[in-house]
């Protein structure tokens, strides 16, 4: 069964990034007990580097960016399959995705909630609606299905035999920057479908926008892909000196400021900030600590 949102992705590929998370004792992420105060903002696993998101604010088109992890940590996972629409790996991409997104990190780790709090950026979605980030992490479809073959009046004949074994695995990848086997990173199993003939070189292409540390999988970081990704799509130096560009406490200067945890979207913030005068810019708390969030 197809779900709407996600059943005509352009690339062949599906991403999560979470932002939270809420579980403790499975060793995954900082969340632990008592998660009274242990757990209200606790963090995933960080594998991968927020560069910069695009949202639709009529009154705002530059990107936000996120230089120097000041996203906090985040965590990304996503799958892919090729163009052959009867094989395996496309028939089963949204088993993978189920598994992805609700089985091995909602209810095995207790990762939820998108990287920002924005009207526009989900938690999952096609890789192409995603915020541009490092890299992520990858599970692959292992099946298996026997066939009966029989021959009678000259005619060929196949049935199933047995129920379809289906494993849920690492991805096996190439690494695009030197070609040697990477396994666990979505870009460099879409680089091994397009070696193996599975998706064009504008699929493969297309992934990689997004996922803009493609040739350096080990590096979860990865500054230096945001900054050259960022010139090459706007023509302008990646803005480094955001992160920690606050409004100033307790001055006049400051024009407004929301209640401790009840944070606006961030097109909720920017539309204030248009509409309060002389407002220049205005800071977003995305990485929660202590009492404070918003």
């Amino acid at each position: 069964q197809a779900i709407p949102s996600i059943s005509t992705c352009s690339n062949n590929a599906i991403m999560c990034c979470f932002g939270r998370d809420r579980q403790p004792n499975d060793n995954n992420g900082n969340c632990a007990d008592p998660i009274e105060t242990n757990c209200r903002h606790a963090d995933p696993a960080d594998n991968s580097n927020l560069c910069w998101t695009d949202t639709d604010i009529a009154t705002f088109s530059d990107p936000f960016t996120f230089p120097d992890k000041s996203e906090g940590p985040i965590h990304c996972h996503g799958l892919a399959w090729g163009d052959d629409d009867n094989s395996f790996l496309a028939q089963l991409r949204f088993n993978n995705f189920f598994y992805v997104s609700l089985y091995d990190h909602m209810y095995t780790r207790g990762y939820v909630e998108p990287t920002v709090d924005s009207d526009n950026i989900g938690m999952c979605d096609c890789v192409e609606n995603m915020p541009v980030v490092s890299r992520a992490d990858c599970t692959q479809v292992d099946a298996t299905q026997a066939f009966t073959i029989s021959f009678n009046d000259g005619r060929f004949t196949a049935a199933k035999s047995g129920e379809m074994d289906i494993e849920f695995n690492s991805c096996q990848g190439i690494n695009p920057g030197n070609g040697d086997r990477k396994d666990n990173d979505l870009g460099s199993y879409v680089y091994r479908l397009n070696q193996e003939g599975k998706i064009s070189n504008a699929t493969m292409d297309g992934v990689f926008e997004t996922l803009v540390g493609y040739e350096s999988p080990n590096d979860n970081e990865n500054e230096a892909a945001c900054e050259y990704a960022y010139l090459q799509t706007y023509a302008e130096d990646y803005p480094d000196d955001v992160g920690g560009f606050k409004c100033p406490y307790q001055n006049v200067e400051r024009l407004f400021r929301t209640e401790d945890n009840d944070p606006l979207t961030l097109e909720e913030c920017q539309a204030k900030c248009y509409d309060t005068r002389f407002c220049e810019y205005f800071s977003l708390g995305v990485s929660e600590r202590g009492d404070y969030k918003g």
